[in-house]
C-alpha cells in the first residue's frame, strides 16, 4: 500500500470531513490527478483518465501507518472484501503543486 492518499471534495481541508484525516493522514500539499469528476447527485465521483487535459485538483496526505486508511474506507463505504464496493481505492500518479510526482 501507497504510503500516501490523494483526497478531493469533502476529505480536503475546511471542508465537511476533513476532520477523518487530521491525526492519521498529515496534509503534504495541494496537488493534481489526470482524471475525471463525474456529479454522482450527492457526492462526485473520481475517475482516472488517459487524457492530460482531464485534472482533477485536491490535496496529497501521508498516511501515518497501514491502519489509517480504514477510517477513510469506512467513511466513502470502501468495502475490498464486500459485493460491489461503492468506492474502490486506486493507485494514481499525483502532481504535488511542488516536488515529483508520487504514486497515491
Amino acid at each position: 500500500m501507497s504510503r500516501y492518499l490523494f483526497v478531493y471534495g469533502t476529505l480536503m481541508n475546511g471542508m465537511g470531513a476533513s476532520a477523518l484525516l487530521s491525526a492519521s493522514a498529515r496534509f503534504v500539499s495541494r496537488a493534481s490527478m489526470q482524471g475525471r469528476l463525474y456529479d454522482l447527485g450527492a457526492y462526485p465521483a473520481a475517475v482516472a483518465s488517459g487524457n492530460p487535459d482531464d485534472t482533477i485538483a485536491g490535496e496529497l496526505r501521508e498516511l501515518a501507518d497501514d491502519d489509517a486508511i480504514r477510517t477513510i474506507d469506512e467513511y466513502e463505504g470502501c468495502d475490498p472484501t464486500g459485493p460491489g464496493p461503492l468506492f474502490t481505492r486506486e493507485a494514481v500518479n499525483v502532481r504535488p503543486t511542488e516536488g515529483e510526482p508520487v504514486a497515491a
